[in-house]
């Protein structure tokens, strides 16, 4: 009897759980990619990716290619090291020396590693579902290092590739639904130079 409250805890916590696997109504699945096209610009520096993750879940990646890394949700901020550097990075766990993007080595975030890597104006957030109305599929994100100094990094999003469940690409305008088409646009300009045509009418009255 004295473990009761306990099971009734558990239970309370179990449909809550589940919850969180699974989908929102009226939304599936996308899968995101994210590649950085130009690190060999700088050949003095590594780059990784400071990753608030799902759930709260951190981690850091190192990029050791131009490759796209894929299945990544959460929030990625970019950072640089310089390479004469690396030696010095501390890794958590028994687990040393474990570049690999293991969400229990958090070096990027580790208080020791702090004045090692430097902080950049980029950070790339990734949404793990979509509403049904769209048909978007999967994500793909480049991003393109602008400049590179011992204090900081700028860069920013060079392309975003939208594609549905067949890999077709989708177009700008099938997914952000508040994008005019050509003919809207047309129509919206032929409206107010009427508009502007009628005014002047009218003041020559």
């Amino acid at each position: 009897m004295r473990y009761l409250p306990v099971l009734f805890f558990v239970a309370f916590l179990l449909p809550s759980i589940a919850r969180a696997d699974i989908l929102p109504d009226n939304e599936h699945s996308i899968s995101n990619c994210i590649a950085v096209s130009n690190t060999s610009d700088y050949p003095d520096y590594w780059f990784a990716w400071k990753i608030d993750g799902w759930r709260g879940i951190s981690g850091s990646e190192r990029i050791t290619s131009p490759d796209p890394m894929c299945g990544v949700t959460g929030s990625y901020m970019l950072l640089a090291i310089k390479k004469t550097d690396w030696s010095k990075v501390q890794y958590g766990i028994d687990d040393s020396g474990n570049d690999s993007g293991n969400p229990a080595d958090m070096w990027t975030q580790d208080p020791q590693n702090a004045d090692l890597f430097i902080s950049s104006n980029y950070t790339a957030s990734f949404d793990r579902f979509a509403p049904n109305t769209s048909d978007v599929s999967n994500v793909y994100t480049t991003a393109y290092i602008d400049a590179v100094s011992d204090t900081g990094v700028t860069a920013h999003t060079a392309s975003t590739l939208s594609t549905d469940s067949n890999g077709e690409p989708i177009s700008e305008a099938e997914t952000e639904g508040n994008t005019l088409t050509t003919l809207a646009k047309i129509l919206i300009a032929v409206g107010i130079f009427g508009l502007g045509f009628a005014c002047r009418a009218w003041k020559k009255k």
